[in-house]
């Protein structure tokens, strides 16, 4: 018999058996012939068990909830300092950044609409209720609440994935350290951090998160259920998550009843949005749909892999200086394919990773996709697209950095591949090393001073005269354009005079 492979009874179909080989469960059919390599025992056949526990995870963790609630709250806190560091300005200087000021702040300042009023085609319920709160405080503080619960709940959701719930995706809890700390300090992140708009992105990632883990406790179910419905109704490619329920109630007997619920919310969720909110949303593209596939393809190998471990810095400069883009797409589509066939090579079992392969892709993909699908303007001009449209990016860009993470996990059970993986950690942190700050700094556009004339017509029932500006220009919080009588409005050019 192999090294490393244990026989346990399966007592309720008798004659059948299921073996432990190398720490995972695996079902040997009736009548098997057991033979001494390790190759033989790795072509038994699977159940719908082994499918649900290589996706989903069979046995839930053993937690002692004293020590991980500590540690996840010190992990959340670094994360939050990181990304302080990375963005010092949304704190000390704090400023509204695009549809924080033109639409939440807006509506919610002079009552326009209620928390579930759609916006481009999908609801916005955190960043909604986050302004309702805000709303019972001076304007002034505004931008700081709203950056304050965007870094609040951005922490949340990247120290997430260090829990032990996801055991079953990267076994070694340094590893899922890591791609906790990467997705904090993801390279191309840029305008996606500390800003109330784009967190739907880090809401979405743990909306994927929580497709995936395993659950030990019904409260803790009940609890994390009602998270993420909340930030389902906050996030519009959350409807890209409804095939994983799907599979989920398929596959995994246990709790199949709550996975159905939930399908069945994003089913009339997006019937709903489907009904009454679809003239809000963007044209169709107008590219044809086999174009929109290769487009698809292309900005997944450039902007989601290459630009995801080599990072923006060297991307760029690629981009501004190579006399032929073309050749990037087959390049890096010869490293991912190498990269894949070394996984398949030499990690067993290989059923795991082509599972994770089929759903990983899926992912990334389809949210490329989706993301890019009503975007007409920005895909005809693909250049502008891949450089600085990192927020249609950040879900594929997580999930392949937890890719990356699972894929060390596994080679590194392998001594000879010891050194490469040693490697790659090294190159990823030089690369994350290297972007940590390539974030950009907001203008000021002096907010205490809108703030106070705001703070003078609240109540009132008339609006503010004049647009006020915010980030990123020529982004503005719409004023009434109606002067009182008798007052005069200066203009200034661009060197500053009246």
């Amino acid at each position: 018999m192999p090294p490393g492979v244990t026989i346990l009874p399966h007592f309720e179909n008798q004659g059948a058996f299921y073996i432990i080989l190398y720490g995972e469960r695996r079902h040997l059919e009736k009548g098997k012939q057991w033979a001494d390599s390790e190759e033989a025992v790795l072509r038994l056949s699977f159940s719908r068990d082994d499918l649900a526990n290589d996706l989903f995870g069979l046995t839930p963790p053993k937690i002692k909830w004293s020590n991980l609630l500590v540690r996840f709250l010190v992990l959340t806190l670094a994360i939050s300092l990181l990304l302080i560091l990375r963005r010092p300005d949304a704190i000390l200087l704090p400023q509204f950044w695009a549809e924080d000021g033109h639409i939440f702040f807006y509506q919610q300042f002079y009552h326009e609409v209620t928390i579930f009023a759609p916006y481009q085609g999908y609801l916005h319920l955190v960043p909604r209720i986050t302004a309702l709160l805000a709303d019972h405080f001076p304007p002034l503080w505004a931008p700081l609440i709203y950056n304050l619960c965007s870094l609040i709940l951005g922490s949340f959701c990247c120290a997430w994935l260090s829990l032990p719930h996801f055991q079953h995706l990267v076994h070694d809890y340094r590893l899922r350290l890591m791609a906790a700390l990467m997705l904090a300090l993801m390279p191309t992140a840029g305008s996606v951090q500390l800003n109330l708009t784009n967190l739907q992105w880090y809401l979405l990632v743990w909306c994927f998160l929580f497709c995936l883990q395993k659950f030990s406790t019904s409260k803790g179910l009940i609890f994390a259920t009602a998270i993420y419905l909340l930030f389902v109704l906050s996030a519009g490619l959350a409807a890209i998550l409804a095939p994983i329920w799907l599979l989920r109630a398929i596959v995994l007997k246990e709790r199949r009843i709550h996975s159905i619920a939930i399908l069945l919310f994003h089913a009339g969720y997006a019937a709903t949005i489907r009904i009454f909110f679809s003239q809000e949303l963007h044209p169709a593209n107008t590219l044809g749909q086999l174009n929109l596939i290769k487009e698809t393809v292309k900005l997944t190998i450039s902007r989601v892999a290459l630009t995801g471990v080599l990072g923006p810095k060297l991307m760029n400069l690629y981009y501004l200086n190579a006399p032929n883009l073309h050749l990037i797409f087959p390049i890096g589509g010869a490293i991912l394919a190498a990269a894949w066939g070394l996984l398949i090579w030499r990690v067993r079992p290989r059923r795991k990773i082509i599972l994770h392969s089929l759903l990983f892709s899926y992912l990334i993909l389809g949210s490329v996709y989706l993301s890019i699908r009503f975007r007409v303007p920005m895909i005809e001009d693909a250049f502008y697209f891949n450089l600085n449209a990192s927020r249609y990016f950040f879900l594929g860009e997580s999930v392949f950095y937890l890719a990356l993470m699972e894929a060390v996990d596994w080679l590194r059970a392998d001594r000879r591949l010891n050194y490469f993986t040693g490697v790659m950690l090294v190159v990823m942190g030089l690369v994350v090393a290297d972007n940590i700050f390539v974030v950009p700094v907001f203008e000021n556009t002096n907010w205490p001073r809108w703030a106070l004339g705001l703070e003078q017509v609240r109540g009132t029932g008339s609006r503010f005269p004049v647009d006020i500006p915010i980030n990123p220009r020529p982004w503005v919080i719409r004023g009434s354009h109606q002067l009182p009588k008798g007052v005069l409005l200066l203009r200034m050019d661009s060197a500053g005079r009246p």
